[in-house]
């Protein structure tokens, strides 16, 4: 589907979708007006034959990716993402028009945390909190947090001090809780026991990504 701004704020909903943002602006580079043109489905069926290259293009294309499919599909294929068959069946594209895909899997991660981190506050603080743990020079990967000295934190900071869910340290410990897988996996907040029987948590060293190689590389 498409829409003008983010329909769905539910983080199951985002953690099973592909969110791809298209920018009208960018048109506007170098200086150009943004236009609209009236004709363009016509102008871009004709950029590469007509209707009728653009079908066959795409029926070859679709053939071959199923040839590939019976011969590789692997029906254990552990994804990193949740949408396990989208991801194994971008690979096997990728890999049949012979690009480099080793980023691929963390590419998609990284669209779907963007996804939900821009819509959800608390999800935002927090990554926001462990960024900032581990830009201090007293920064240990193994360093057990209490949910209280997030929220202390939370309540130091001027964008997140009046959200009751970030600066209440019952109702974020039962956030973080509910998240913590999701929480471990995008921002590194991982689960280490409990102390005083409370849950405690460390901010884990962050990862390096992968990123997209330029197509001019391939």
């Amino acid at each position: 589907m498409t829409a003008i701004s983010q329909p769905f704020q539910n983080q199951d909903i985002l953690q099973r979708s592909f969110v791809i943002e298209l920018d009208k602006a960018a048109s506007m580079s170098d200086g150009n007006s943004i236009v609209y043109d009236s004709h363009w489905m016509t102008h871009q069926l004709n950029r590469y034959g007509g209707r009728e290259a653009w079908q066959a293009h795409h029926l070859f294309v679709l053939h071959k990716f199923f040839e590939r499919v019976a011969q590789k599909w692997n029906p254990k294929y552990s994804a990193k993402s949740r949408l396990i068959n989208f991801e194994q069946a971008l690979l096997i594209m990728a890999e049949l028009f012979g690009f480099e895909h080793s980023w691929l899997a963390d590419y998609l991660v990284g669209k779907n945390a963007e996804a939900v981190v821009n819509t959800d506050v608390a999800f935002e603080g927090l990554i926001a909190w462990a960024a900032q743990y581990r830009r201090w020079k007293s920064y240990d990967p193994e360093k057990k947090w209490m949910v209280r000295d997030i929220a202390q934190w939370m309540e130091s900071q001027e964008e997140y001090e009046k959200n009751d869910l970030l600066t209440n340290p019952r109702k974020l410990g039962r956030y973080i809780l509910n998240h913590r897988a999701y929480l471990a996996e995008i921002a590194g907040i991982a689960s280490a026991g409990e102390h005083n029987n409370a849950f405690v948590y460390k901010v884990l060293a962050p990862k390096k990504p992968r990123q997209p190689v330029d197509e001019g590389e391939q």
